[in-house]
């Protein structure tokens, strides 16, 4: 991140949970308060103005950035940046009203997509009306990714005056494995140097296990995506295969203990039957 970058946003986004308070509260970093959540409002990212700060503010702020991400280059400063035409005031009460969110008549739900390990998911979960619904007021919105290499998405000129954020069903319940699918994309990186993953496909066979196959266990579902991932796409139709998937539906073990007489040879073997196999 340039100073340059960093001031051609309004605002910016320090996550408490990530950031020790010591690093931020000599700035004027306000609490995004959700009233529903009552003490839980405390996790909430701070909100603070870059707008009122004077040119000396601006670089002791940025060298302070700098200082921070050299010492924890894993945990970036700011956990969002955005841009928008609100005052600071209405921006505290839109980001609040955007971070709870009604999934069903009786359950409301906090969706964390301030969060880069969530919003990266979004752009290929939800689509340009849904994001514009989401964002609402802010026009530009920019995240670090895992690779310390910073994204801008700029939001869709689609009026979202009286446009609720509305997931479907089958959306929420991607939203809900999001750490889950994050936990399983890190594993496949380490083990895996150089594999190509997209999200979304780690989802489809992610969602199949626990959808289709009624897993619990998060390990179970790791090893059937990683399985099909990285041996073939259409593992889970070999007989072999679905009869340990049917003793797994029927709580009569682990997926992980089902396969636990399976080497790669036995995998790639029942791999081969099918076309294309890796």
């Amino acid at each position: 991140m340039d100073h340059r970058f960093l001031f051609a946003h309004d605002y910016a986004l320090i996550n408490p949970l990530q950031v020790e308070a010591s690093a931020w509260e000599a700035w004027p970093a306000k609490p995004i308060a959700v009233p529903q959540l009552g003490t839980q409002s405390l996790v909430l990212p701070r909100l603070l103005s870059l707008r009122v700060l004077t040119d000396a503010e601006s670089t002791t702020l940025y060298e302070q950035v700098l200082k921070w991400e050299k010492a924890n280059p894993d945990r970036p400063f700011f956990t969002a940046l955005f841009a928008t035409d609100l005052s600071e005031e209405r921006v505290l009460n839109r980001l609040g009203s955007r971070f709870l969110h009604r999934r069903t008549p009786q359950e409301h739900v906090l969706l964390r997509w301030y969060d880069p390990r969530v919003f990266c998911h979004l752009l290929w979960l939800l689509d340009k009306a849904q994001l514009a619904q989401l964002l609402g007021p802010l026009h530009v919105w920019s995240w670090r990714d895992a690779a310390r290499v910073w994204h801008q998405y700029e939001r869709a000129a689609i009026p979202t005056t009286f446009a609720l954020f509305r997931p479907s069903p089958a959306q929420w319940a991607t939203l809900g494995r999001i750490g889950v699918l994050n936990r399983i994309l890190v594993y496949l990186e380490s083990e895996y140097p150089g594999l190509q993953v997209k999200p979304a496909q780690a989802e489809q066979f992610l969602a199949q296990a626990y959808e289709t196959w009624d897993m619990e266990d998060e390990s179970d579902c790791r090893l059937f995506v990683e399985q099909a991932l990285c041996i073939h796409p259409e593992i889970h139709q070999h007989p072999a295969i679905r009869e340990r998937l049917q003793q797994v539906r029927r709580r009569e073990c682990s997926y992980v203990g089902a396969c636990a007489d399976l080497d790669p040879s036995d995998l790639q073997s029942m791999a081969s039957r099918f076309p294309g196999s890796l």
